[in-house]
């Protein structure tokens, strides 16, 4: 990715990437042992002479930073990391049989467990202990990502994906997300056609995943109307099922499984008609509603965990990796009921 740089005297620019290239190393964005960029890379990346770049890296080798290497490159200097093993960080609620975050559980363990040579320790706490020789995976847990990034610790994020600026640090196995909301809205405008009434309930109005899912089914149903539950729980969705019934909606997509199972419950005790429903997860309770939903792909997931988790002990400096699956539609019920 190349860097526009403002303008200025040269001798600022230069200065300015010099200092940053000092920051990037002392933070740990680059692991001790992995290969650093190439004068080539570099002028390329920072808009500099060949001749300027290769100077830089020369300066960064002086001060004990680098170590270039005739006819192989510029590496870190300072001591390869290896890893005695790994960490599989879930938030408290892992532990509930029933729960997302089990069923991710369920699928992740038992696939990292079978890692040869390195141990598995799985932590479902609010807070999480990291320790300096195993590999971090974290799913929820934020406390814990936070330390990674304030210490230059490289790690694995489940299902979200790291900001521009601290992607560096952590690969990421996710979904894609607005693939899933357009799934979503095909199967309903195949049901009820483009004049049908269809709703978008989506989660947190400023978190990503949902905000992708609720973008990719407008993109395919631009007339529905879209509203913000304020979160991901049953009593999020419960609080919106009055004005669902009251709009007598044709289909409704719900961003989770969970916002779905609100809607469901309060329309039926309320004895309202329930419209045709879609969820996101294939979370497990919605087994238990028999609801259709945009299901992720567990096994699939799970293997690319490992994948990543095998790749990332192996070669522990290596590019970093982003992985985005395509989810799956479920169809157990969609049509409405009275």
């Amino acid at each position: 990715m190349m860097i526009h740089m403002s303008k200025g005297s040269h001798t600022e620019r230069v200065s300015w990437v010099f200092k940053t290239l000092k920051e990037n190393i002392d933070k740990g964005l680059y692991s001790p042992g992995a290969r650093f960029l190439s004068a080539r890379d570099l002028s390329h990346r920072y808009e500099l002479s060949y001749q300027t770049a290769d100077r830089l890296l020369t300066e960064l080798a002086k001060e004990g930073r680098l170590i270039r290497r005739p006819k192989s490159g510029t590496y870190v200097a300072g001591k390869a990391l290896t890893y005695q093993g790994l960490q599989l960080l879930l938030p408290k609620r892992a532990n509930e049989i029933g729960t997302f975050s089990h069923e991710m559980r369920r699928h992740l363990e038992p696939m990292l467990q079978a890692i040869d040579g390195y141990d598995l320790k799985v932590e479902a706490a609010q807070l999480h202990k990291l320790h300096d020789d195993m590999l971090p995976i974290m799913w929820m847990a934020d406390r814990a990502a936070a330390r990674c990034i304030a210490a230059g610790r490289r790690g694995i994020l489940i299902n979200e994906h790291p900001r521009v600026m601290i992607a560096d640090l952590f690969d990421a196995v996710g979904l894609d997300n607005a693939v899933g909301g357009a799934i979503a809205a095909d199967a309903l405008v195949r049901m009820f056609g483009r004049r049908s009434k269809l709703m978008v309930l989506a989660g947190p109005k400023h978190d990503e995943r949902s905000l992708a899912r609720a973008h990719g089914f407008s993109a395919r149903a631009g007339w529905a109307t879209v509203i913000h539950a304020g979160g991901w729980l049953s009593s999020h969705g419960e609080r919106w099922a009055a004005r669902i019934a009251r709009e007598e909606v044709d289909g409704l997509f719900c961003a989770n499984d969970r916002l779905a199972e609100g809607v469901i419950t309060w329309l039926q005790k309320q004895k309202r008609r329930v419209p045709a429903v879609i969820g996101f997860d294939n979370a497990p309770i919605a087994k238990r509603l028999g609801l259709s939903t945009v299901a992720i792909p567990w096994q699939s997931f799970a293997e690319e965990v490992r994948l990543m988790a095998e790749r990332r002990l192996n070669d522990p400096g290596s590019p970093r990796r982003r992985v985005d699956l395509v989810p799956q539609l479920v169809v157990r019920k969609l049509a409405a009921s009275e």
